[in-house]
């Protein structure tokens, strides 16, 4: 039953968008902690005994997580977490007196972005209980869950392929959902994730080909040859540098790694590895080429965001909350030029958890994975065990860290799903409990290991009622224009950083025209600015509102910004635009200045 229910809900994730669509993560993470239930009710009346390091462990960080989506939770807010709460508090302190909103209780949380985190929060419940569904397979079970997997990743390569040559799927996820992806690969959003998910299958297929030539075995060599060359032409084809690195890290390792007391794999491995180097010489170019020509060899973005991350993390030690990078970074991680664009995420997998869930998470997290890994190492010395899956399973999960190092790809459901796949497979059950070897005790402390399921199944559940269509389908939270005022007021008190909802809001309070509400309209864009100051247009639109509430100097600071953010060879053409805010001496002294350093740090920009 394990093994159906693992493959029936990596299918589901695959093409449910890669578990984009929110009804499949609701789907699998009930049907995999309903297995685990059920699994944990045979292994402990078989006798086993569970680890109180990993229940413990696992409790704390559902629990710490969970902390994020409670409201007014304040014992462990920062100062920076306490001013984004004021300011949507006191935006509501004054639309009540005016009676543009409804007499509402105020509540904000202590995560920076509700909506996007549910998704994250979500991720997080399935996986304990993939891990444990996976360590409890037979060795033929894991054999076919790989080799299931293998299959539906190969219909992502089939998907890039047709939609590269011959089928327009519309920005469409196998034509079907639209998810907000321009150009979708497969079920993949960005091609670095999905070239390097492919890789995480070559290690087995290449082990699986050294096998069959020691036993001999024609038609099985020629069929895994060919599966082999299908997935480096898929990853070459995702035109990803990293995808590359890991391709060639992962077919190196397998052969360094793979080793058979019964046979001797030398010759077969030199074999392999010339093979590959011709195969690899003869895609790659082409690969290499499209991908400077895109991108060019030279960027610094990751270098920025990495240098800002001790900063964030000084100002939200408690964490951002899942999926909080994306509101949060953009006013700190500021441009010398106009810029619509945000980061989604730190671009390093280690980093992106420790902002978001806080330093304690982030402790517990590694003493956890720590203990998992003793468990694992212990295993993979184990003689008895099969060294195929061992090694296959060792090799992807190290392509995963060091993907990590540069890039944070588990925020796609089917990307974590995999990857815990994979080291569910370096595990194998629990051990029995022993007669007057094994303390009493920790036969009666695993009954504990149900409250895990049980805990992320009502939590499922509750995400589910709570938020009727606001997290479905169709029906997912949009940043887009919101008629009701009353609608854009609660979506604040959820993302308190997004400027997308400031901004709606000041357009919806400007069709009031009113004194009160010009002031409130200057405030909601000046929160705006604040939280996407690389965002030109809003710093022209606050100058506009400050200066027809008369507020001239701060809205020749607004403007100022908006003028430094404009690029020098088009700053000539809003002369006369400029003369509304600024002397003709300040233009001409500002017109070939580039934006002061001392101008793109956060407080220089508060003050504005």
């Amino acid at each position: 039953m394990n093994i159906f229910v693992l493959i029936l809900c990596a299918s589901l994730l695959h093409f449910f968008a890669g578990g984009l669509v929110p009804e499949a993560l609701y789907s699998a993470c009930l049907i995999l902690n309903l297995t685990a239930c059920l699994e944990l009710y045979k292994q402990i009346k078989a006798g086993r005994i569970y680890d109180p390091i990993i229940i413990l462990g696992t409790l704390l960080l559902y629990l710490l997580a969970q902390a994020f989506f409670i409201a007014d939770f304040n014992l462990i807010s920062s100062a920076e977490t306490r001013l984004a709460r004021e300011s949507v508090h006191y935006l509501i302190d004054q639309l009540q007196p005016l009676g543009l909103i409804e007499a509402q209780k105020m509540q904000t949380y202590l995560g920076q972005s509700y909506w996007l985190g549910i998704h994250t929060y979500l991720i997080w419940l399935m996986l304990p209980a993939s891990l444990f569904l996976t360590a409890s397979l037979t060795h033929k079970d894991k054999i076919i869950l790989v080799y299931s997997l293998i299959c539906l990743a190969s219909f992502n390569i089939i998907a890039v392929y047709l939609s590269t040559n011959f089928v327009n799927f519309g920005g469409k996820v196998w034509g079907i959902f639209d998810i907000g992806i321009k150009k979708p690969l497969g079920v993949f959003g960005l091609s670095n994730h999905y070239g390097v998910y492919l890789c995480f299958f070559l290690p087995f297929i290449t082990i699986q080909i050294i096998n069959f030539i020691q036993k001999k075995k024609l038609s099985l060599i020629i069929a895994h040859c060919a599966l082999l060359i299908f997935f480096i032409y898929g990853t070459l084809i995702s035109g990803s540098r990293g995808a590359f690195l890991i391709c060639a890290i992962a077919f190196t390792a397998s052969l360094l790694l793979y080793k058979n007391k019964k046979f001797n794999t030398k010759s077969i491995k030199y074999t392999l590895v010339s093979f590959f180097i011709i195969l690899f010489a003869a895609l790659t170019p082409s690969a290499i080429d499209r991908e400077l020509n895109k991108r060019g060899i030279e960027s610094e973005t990751r270098l920025k965001l990495y240098m800002k991350a001790p900063e964030i993390l000084l100002d939200y030690p408690q964490g951002l909350g899942p999926g909080a990078y994306y509101h949060t970074a953009a006013s700190y991680i500021t441009k010398e030029h106009h810029s619509n664009r945000m980061a989604n995420h730190s671009e390093n997998t280690y980093l992106q958890i420790i902002l978001e869930y806080g330093i304690g998470f982030s402790i517990i997290l590694v003493i956890l994975v720590l203990f998992l890994t003793k468990v694992a190492v212990r295993n993979y010395n184990n003689t008895s065990s099969s060294s195929r899956i061992k090694t296959a399973s060792l090799v992807a999960v190290i392509c995963f860290l060091i993907h990590g190092l540069y890039d944070n790809p588990i925020e796609v459901p089917v990307y974590s799903y995999t990857i815990v796949i994979f080291f569910g497979l370096l595990l194998c059950k629990a051990p029995k409990y022993q007669i007057g070897i094994d303390n009493p005790n920790k036969k009666y402390f695993s009954l504990t290991a149900y409250i895990l399921p049980v805990l992320a199944i009502f939590s499922t559940l509750d995400f589910y009622k709570m938020f009727d269509n606001s997290y479905r389908f169709k029906h997912m939270y949009s940043y887009h224009k919101k008629a009701n005022l009353n609608e854009l007021i609660l979506n604040l008190q959820y993302q308190a950083h997004s400027w997308h909802n400031w901004y709606f809001l000041s357009k919806s309070l400007r069709q009031f025209n009113r004194k009160e509400t010009n002031l409130l309209v200057e405030y909601c864009l000046k929160q705006a600015a604040f939280n996407h100051p690389n965002q030109s247009d809003l710093w022209l639109r606050l100058a506009w509102a400050r200066k027809q509430n008369n507020d001239l100097e701060p809205a020749s600071k607004s403007y100022r910004r908006y003028f430094l953010l404009t690029r020098q060879n088009q700053r000539k053409k809003i002369k006369k635009e400029a003369l509304n805010f600024i002397s003709e001496e300040e233009y001409e002294r500002l017109l070939h200045m580039e934006l002061p350093m001392q101008e793109r740090t956060r407080e220089y920009i508060r003050r504005i």
